[in-house]
């Protein structure tokens, strides 16, 4: 069990996305391919996807990923789930952009 998994019993457990991050991409273009490392519930992966981004998800959470990918089939998003270790992943050159949004803290 990861360590997240319980503390995303609470539904929206980091709230809402930052404002000023879907203000920047609102009209960004081309609207590519997204990876949000460490995106947890998807705060910032569902109105991304919202805004025409194809997006992946990758969080070392099941729990969190699983509630992102449910929260994505009901609206038909463009979302992928990972249940992947962010620091042994080496796929980030399949992405146009990656997002790394206040999760890495040491």
């Amino acid at each position: 069990m990861a360590d997240y998994d319980k503390y995303y019993e609470t539904e929206d457990l980091f709230g809402k996305p930052y404002a000023e991050l879907i203000e920047f991409f609102k009209n960004y273009e081309p609207k590519g391919s997204l990876i949000d490392i460490g995106c947890g519930q998807g705060r910032d992966c569902i109105p991304l996807a919202r805004l025409g981004f194809k997006v992946t998800g990758i969080d070392n959470s099941k729990v969190g990923i699983n509630q992102m990918v449910e929260k994505s089939d009901i609206e038909k998003l463009n979302i992928i789930g990972l249940v992947d270790d962010i620091f042994t992943f080496d796929n980030y050159q399949d992405y146009d952009i990656v997002l790394l949004n206040s999760i890495v803290s040491f």
